[in-house]
């Protein structure tokens, strides 16, 4: 698993992604820090990359090849956010479709879902054929994909794609997450207000990255910076460390003193510590 994080710096045009780059291997292996890059451009020009997330890292180059080689066939001019998600939903569920394929209907000789559907029932029966269509549908590819790019028309777009390949825009928050860590990377975006300055959400991104490291997400990081006019710049590791020694030096300033006096004067404590008690 891992955290990948991107929001839209929208007063420059700009989007900014995070990730780490840790591949885990359950109890297994120990986990590689440095396992693998996991920002990857999908569009033959720049104008979409995706970070994702996976339980089993073997689904993710196939259904990312598929996802690039079907941008390819959309033409410029018509690559925008709908054809995008269209393209990346069919993909993933192409690829979800295989694994299925591969992992259950092949040990009882059919070589497709289609081949299942059109001569299953014959098969096997009512009763054995349900089964078999309702492990389809419980069936979890187990990936998360975060899509982002512009269309163009210089617009900016950032869209979540997860099992069965349910797409999601995000561009009405400005941001989104995948990943084990995205309920911590997430939660510590919506603590305080962006002001979507490309500073201000570099910031915030690590921030947030920062926060969900630990277990299954790792300390190392990529950080994207990509343009709407198709350029695309990453920021070095010596760089994003010294943010993060800042971040951490903010963790270990002490509570206001105003808190302290505040909470300090409230009834509850004036109850529970009467005068000359504490």
């Amino acid at each position: 698993m891992t955290v990948g994080i991107a929001a839209n710096a929208t007063p420059d045009r700009l989007i900014v992604a995070v990730s780490d780059q840790q591949i885990t291997y359950y109890d297994e292996f120990p986990a590689l820090e440095r396992g693998v890059r996991k920002i990857i451009q999908i569009g033959p020009d720049k104008s979409w990359f995706c970070a994702f997330s996976a339980n089993d890292i073997s689904v993710v180059p196939p259904l990312l090849a598929k996802i690039t080689g079907d941008i390819k066939l959309i033409s410029p001019q018509d690559r925008d956010a709908k054809a995008v998600m269209g393209v990346v939903a069919d993909a993933y569920s192409a690829i979800r479709y295989q694994e299925f394929t591969g992992r259950h209907l092949r040990a009882i000789e059919y070589d497709s879902i289609d081949q299942f559907r059109k001569e299953g029932f014959a098969d096997l029966g009512k009763d054995e054929h349900q089964k078999h269509m309702n492990e389809l549908f419980r069936f979890d590819l187990g990936v998360d994909l975060l899509v982002f790019g512009h269309s163009d028309k210089l617009r900016l777009h950032i869209f979540t794609v997860h099992n069965p390949g349910r797409c999601t825009d995000c561009n009405w928050q400005g941001y989104a997450a995948v990943g084990s860590g995205s309920y911590l990377a997430l939660g510590s975006l919506r603590q305080r207000r962006m002001s979507f300055d490309i500073e201000d959400v570099i910031y915030r991104l690590l921030e947030a990255k920062f926060v969900a490291e630990g277990g299954a997400v790792g300390p190392t990081t990529t950080l994207l910076i990509l343009s709407s006019d198709g350029d695309s710049w990453e920021m070095r590791e010596s760089e994003i460390q010294q943010i993060k020694e800042v971040w951490q030096r903010k963790q270990l300033e002490p509570t206001p003193d105003d808190a302290l006096g505040a909470i300090k004067n409230t009834p509850a404590l004036r109850h529970i510590f009467r005068v000359g008690e504490r």
